[in-house]
Formats: structure tokens, C-alpha cells, sequence
């Protein structure tokens, strides 16, 4: 009698540990795993989102100065200084207001200084500690660094002005970054700049995680880190944002070790229950690791102001372009447009209006394109398309009706469209084609200027 009672408990308790194993198997450990891989997925998109704010930064500092340096008038008077027909000190004491003006218009900046052979023709604000104009001649492009002075970033930029292709002078111009990446380094992750040595170090003997071809994730030390490629495609400055692997794994280990306890728990009292609680809550949270994805996914690829594809996105539709390509969609047209007329526009009626403007030209290429055709925001005022089964005199007449409602868009606006474009029938040379469109669409607005100014 004695054994007999002891069997149905001996059954009853081998029979809950059974389930137990059963569901820390086929539930528990598939639940964590993926709530990993969403979390660390998760934490790549919200990286890239951080490393393309960051690039965007840059890119509309470089503009900034880029439009500096381009104003006709100061320029023209370094040629008079060069021609001889003006002193230094006039050409100081004629740039000085000027470039004063122009330095306000600019967002974030901190320094402006115009060098003329090795000397201040004109300057605005403090430079930094560590700022120098040495060996300035090397620079035959715009370019930048960034720069770190106690718990503030900046950006420097140096600015060839040239005229005829000859380069007369140099702006070096200071942006801040500082309120950026102090909201970008909220919460637990380390956002710091680093060079190329520091990169390798980082990498070596590193766990990867995740190694597309625009970053690398790994696990080093106990801590994971988003490594980036070169930013804007410099060759010895990366982005590094690192967070402690307990941290950034630290709601998994507790939302999965609080749902394994109550499902043990439901497993005593109702096994039914427990399987129903339990499906119910790893679909709730796959949903929102999901919501969450594209939420980010759609942060990375639209630009937050027109609505209009990334630079970011371009890579991913160049990709799948490639594996879709067929014959009949060439010939393929890869057109580089610029806003001609839009740092004007925006110094007459304001930078509200400008962004107006560009959300109101951006419904212009909408509604010019097909489905099939592709354009985005390549930046600033700037604008990269690519149309399929598109000869030359098609991508003309095309670009010409986009330039004359353009040009309708507004009254007085004297906005207009700048562009070139290359024809070509592969798709793996759409890239290698942008320059050329550029080259050619920077050629088209010189020509613009040119004719505004005789018309002037």
C-alpha cells in the first residue's frame, strides 16, 4: 500500500520536471536567443542612426564653409590683391564686414578665419586651442577633421577658394558638435571618435558579432562595440560607440529569467496556462522587437526632412537592383542635381522657408519619376536619380521639365535646376558614374552663374 501511494507524487513530480525541461528547451532558450539577436540588431540600426546624424553634421558644416568661401565679391577682391591693384590692408579692411555676414549666416559656427599667402585677411571668433594654419597649400579640396578640447567637439574645415581653377586663398571654419554628440551619447553607450590604430586595436582578437560591409559589431572585454568604416569615407577617422554586454543584455536576462520563474510557476498549478502565457508573451515581445526594427529601419533610410531615400538606402536599392537587372532596362541615366539660386533663397526669406522649398521641389521629383526609378537626397540641396530605359534626349527633355516647374515653383524665387548626368548600361557602373554626373552638373551651374551674372 505504501508503494502504491508513493508511485502517482513519484509520477506527478517526474512528469513536472519533464515539462519544465521541455519548456526551458523549446521555449525559454529560443525566446532568449532571439530577443538577443532583435536587441543586438536593434543596437547596429540605432548606431548607423547615430553615425549618419553625425555624418550629416559634417557634411552641412563642409557645405557651410563651402559656401563661404565661394562668394563672388571677396573673391574677387583677392584677385585684385594678387593683380596688385589693392594693398593687404584694403583687402582686409574690404573683406572684413563681408565675411563677417557671411560667417552669421552659418549654423553651429564658432571660427572663421580667411588666409591669403599664409596670412589673416579677415577673421570672426576664437580658434581653438590647438587651431594652426600651417601647410595649408596641401589641401587642393575641401576637407575636415574633428577635434576634441575637454567635453567639447569640433568640427574644422579647410576651404580652398579658388578662381579658374587656381587656388587664391583658404577658409578654415569651426563648427560646434558638441550638442549633437552629447545627445547622441545619452543612456549607456561610449560614443567617441577614433583613428585608424585604435580601430585595429579594437578589432584584434575581438569576438565579431556582426561584420557587414559599412561596420563591424564584436565583443571584447565583456563589452560589445560598433566599429564604423571611415567616416564620410575618411581613411583615419571611425566612430566607436561601446556598451557593457550586461548592460545592453541586462532586460533580456531579466524579462527571460522573470518569464521562466512564472512559467515554472504556471507549470505547478496549470500546464495549459503556462503554455498559453507563455506563447502569448514571446509573441508580444518578438512584435515589439520588430515595431521597433522597422521604426529604426525607417529612421536610417528617409531623410527626416523631404521624406526623400538616404544616401543610406542606396546602397541597399543599388543591391537589389543588381540582382533584378535585365537587358531591358537599359539605357540607364544617373543624373546629379544641385538647387541653383538656393543659399540665396534661404538668406532672403529664411531658413523655415528654404526647408519649404525643398519639401515642395521634393514632391516636384515624386511626381516626375516612375515607380521604377529611383531618386534621394544626396545632401544639402543635392539630389542623385537614376532612371532605367532612359536614353540621353529622354533624361534632357526629363530634367528640363523638372527645371521649369521648378523654376514656376515659386514667384521671385529665382530657384532653378543645375545637373549632369551619364548614361550607361551596367549596372555595376552606376557608382562609378556619380562623379562624372557631378563633374558635369557643376559644369551646367558655372554656366548658370555665369549668364545670371552677364544678365546682371
Amino acid at each position: 500500500m505504501k508503494r502504491q501511494a508513493f508511485i502517482p507524487p513519484l509520477l506527478l513530480i517526474s512528469s513536472i520536471l519533464l515539462v519544465i525541461f521541455l519548456t526551458y528547451l523549446i521555449v525559454y532558450r529560443p525566446m532568449n536567443e532571439g530577443l538577443n539577436d532583435r536587441t543586438y540588431e536593434n543596437y547596429c540600426i540605432v548606431s548607423s542612426h547615430k553615425e549618419m546624424a553625425i555624418e550629416e553634421h559634417i557634411s552641412r558644416s563642409m557645405e557651410g564653409a563651402i559656401s563661404l568661401s565661394s562668394r563672388t565679391m571677396i573673391r574677387n577682391a583677392i584677385e585684385d590683391y594678387h593683380e596688385g591693384s589693392i594693398t593687404f590692408t584694403e583687402l582686409s579692411e574690404y573683406t572684413a564686414s563681408r565675411y563677417a555676414d557671411g560667417v552669421e549666416a552659418l549654423d553651429n559656427i564658432v571660427h572663421a578665419a580667411r588666409i591669403v599667402d599664409d596670412k589673416i585677411v579677415s577673421e570672426v571668433g576664437k580658434p581653438l586651442q590647438n587651431g594652426n594654419y600651417e601647410a595649408l597649400d596641401t589641401f587642393t579640396e575641401g576637407t575636415f577633421k574633428v577635434t576634441q578640447e575637454g567635453e567639447a567637439y569640433f568640427i574644422e574645415v579647410i576651404s580652398p577658394i579658388a578662381n579658374d581653377q587656381t587656388i587664391i586663398g583658404y577658409d578654415v571654419v569651426t563648427f560646434s558638435m558638441t550638442d549633437l554628440i552629447e545627445t547622441l551619447n545619452e543612456g549607456d553607450a561610449n560614443l567617441i571618435f577614433i583613428e585608424a590604430s585604435s580601430q585595429t586595436q579594437i578589432l584584434e582578437d575581438a569576438k565579431v558579432l556582426k561584420n557587414p560591409t559599412n561596420y563591424a559589431l564584436v565583443l571584447k572585454n565583456e563589452e560589445v562595440t560598433y566599429v564604423s568604416e571611415g567616416i564620410m569615407d575618411s581613411d583615419n577617422l571611425f566612430l566607436s560607440i561601446s556598451i557593457p554586454q550586461d548592460v545592453l543584455e541586462s532586460e533580456i536576462r531579466s524579462l527571460t529569467n522573470r518569464s521562466l520563474t512564472w512559467m515554472i510557476f504556471l507549470i505547478v498549478s496549470s500546464f495549459i496556462l503556462v503554455a498559453s502565457l507563455s506563447v502569448k508573451n514571446v509573441s508580444s515581445k518578438l512584435k515589439k522587437e520588430q515595431v521597433e526594427r522597422l521604426y529604426f529601419q525607417k529612421r536610417a533610410n528617409k531623410d527626416a526632412l523631404t521624406g526623400a531615400y538616404t544616401r543610406h538606402y542606396f546602397d541597399f536599392w543599388l543591391m537589389r537592383f543588381k540582382s533584378n537587372f535585365d537587358g531591358d532596362m537599359n539605357p540607364i541615366a544617373v543624373v546629379m542635381t544641385d538647387i541653383n539660386g538656393f543659399k540665396k533663397f534661404n538668406d532672403t526669406y529664411g531658413h523655415k522657408a528654404g526647408d519649404q522649398a525643398l519639401k515642395d521641389i521634393t514632391s516636384i521629383f515624386e511626381s516626375s519619376i516612375r515607380k521604377d526609378d529611383l531618386f534621394i537626397r544626396y545632401g544639402g540641396d543635392e539630389f542623385l536619380f537614376v532612371f532605367t530605359q532612359c536614353d540621353e534626349a529622354l533624361c534632357a527633355k526629363i530634367m528640363k521639365r523638372i527645371d521649369s516647374e521648378i523654376q514656376n515653383l515659386h514667384e521671385d524665387n529665382d530657384l532653378s535646376l543645375a545637373y549632369g548626368y551619364a548614361i550607361v548600361n551596367d549596372p555595376d557602373a552606376i557608382k562609378r558614374s556619380i562623379d562624372k554626373a557631378d563633374k558635369k552638373m557643376y559644369n551646367h551651374k558655372h554656366h548658370i552663374e555665369e549668364y545670371e551674372m552677364e544678365s546682371n
